[in-house]
């Protein structure tokens, strides 16, 4: 157990709000979130558009880590998202042996919608060649595994009793936002009734980036002043005008694909069981996610 201890870790899955939760959980007074957002500090890889490339960030060790926290003033509970986490069974067992008190954060989302979602970021955003959507989720793995959600919160809840897991699901958000961040400030164990001032803000919307080593440099640059502790000086960056300017070229807005329907209803075939184990752990329908838009 490190002596270093945080108050929760969301730990997947990707394109399921991630980032606007992150946002609204950072507006809170009573949390400070790590800078940047996903640390990607208990995965062994880093990398699920193609093959995986080892991550040495756990290496880096606690003091590392704890650097990501650097910023923190009066706030009393400390968290991060990193959606890569609930991919690898290592990253869960990293986080149960060094940080076995902290609340876990699982994101969920409609099976479909994450791997089209995902997709889609990782041939516009990223830039990743792959061949069309209706043949990965047909051959490609790395495509394929984001349709299956049950095997992977299975892996968690060998780990984490249910009382230490908040589901979110994304559906719920959209249908009654203020309910749903509510009830995971609840969780928390902070003020619920506190009105986040971003609350009906869209974050990490569909976009491609007209550079893309552009977006990488800062990413890279981010990481390392955040390893440094440097936090305050990142969250001083990212509110320079001159700076938001930049990020404002370089992202070219997307108009949002529609995911066809072949292929959704391919989908719905392929997860019809894994959906089925997922309901019995969460403990809740999602039969309605096997309907959507058919």
């Amino acid at each position: 157990m490190e002596s270093f201890q945080i108050d929760f870790i969301g730990i997947g899955f990707a394109k399921c709000g991630t980032t606007t939760v992150a946002n609204l959980l950072d507006e809170h007074p009573e949390i400070c979130m790590s800078v940047p957002k996903e640390v990607q500090y208990f995965n062994p890889t880093r990398s699920f558009y193609h093959k995986p490339i080892e991550n040495s960030n756990y290496q880096r060790g606690s003091l590392w880590y704890q650097n990501h926290w650097a910023h923190q003033k009066n706030e009393h509970l400390k968290g991060e998202i990193s959606p890569q986490y609930i991919q690898s069974v290592t990253s869960l067992e990293r986080i149960k042996r060094d940080q076995p008190q902290a609340k876990i954060l699982i994101f969920l989302r409609n099976p479909a919608d994450i791997a089209f979602s995902f997709y889609s970021m990782a041939v516009h955003h990223h830039q990743v060649k792959l061949c069309t959507f209706s043949e990965a989720i047909r051959s490609n793995e790395n495509i394929r595994e984001r349709m299956f959600l049950g095997e992977k919160v299975k892996n968690c809840a060998h780990l984490f009793p249910n009382s230490q897991v908040h589901y979110f699901v994304l559906e719920d958000f959209m249908n009654d936002r203020s309910e749903t961040i509510k009830s995971l400030y609840k969780f928390l164990g902070v003020d619920s009734e506190f009105i986040p001032p971003s609350l009906n803000l869209v974050f990490n919307a569909a976009s491609s980036s007209r550079y893309s080593w552009l977006r990488k440099s800062e990413n890279i640059l981010v990481s390392f002043l955040s390893g440094l502790g440097l936090t305050t000086l990142v969250k001083t960056l990212k509110t320079w005008r001159g700076i938001q300017k930049i990020q404002q070229l370089n992202a070219k807005k997307l108009e949002k694909p529609e995911l066809p329907m072949e292929d959704r209803k391919y989908i719905y075939e392929q997860v019809k069981v894994d959906v089925k184990m997922l309901e019995k752990i969460v403990g809740r329908d999602l039969s309605f996610w096997l309907k959507m838009k058919i």
